[in-house]
């Protein structure tokens, strides 16, 4: 997931989209049985002053998965020093 995942982000056709792809460092997708909501999570290397950019990293995962997989979720990306972000889908 974390390669398709970035591909995206440097196919996506949006500057700011294609260099966040190097600061995914791991992408995993659970689908939890009993419910067709699904859960990931995104390590990335953004640190504490830059949270708009894990903010923006959670957006863009959202947006991935809505248009690619069609399917629902929630997105927790985190990075060094609390550097916390969300989004559902």
């Amino acid at each position: 997931m974390t390669r398709d995942f970035r591909s995206y982000l440097k196919a996506d056709g949006r500057k700011a989209d294609a260099a966040m792809a190097g600061h995914v460092l791991t992408v995993y997708v659970r689908n939890p049985e009993g419910t067709d909501r699904t859960e990931a999570w995104v390590r990335v290397t953004y640190g504490v002053m830059e949270q708009e950019d894990a903010d923006r990293a959670a957006r863009v995962f959202a947006r991935w998965r809505s248009s690619v997989y069609g399917d629902h979720g929630h997105v927790g990306v985190t990075g060094p020093a609390k550097t916390d972000a969300e989004a559902d889908w």
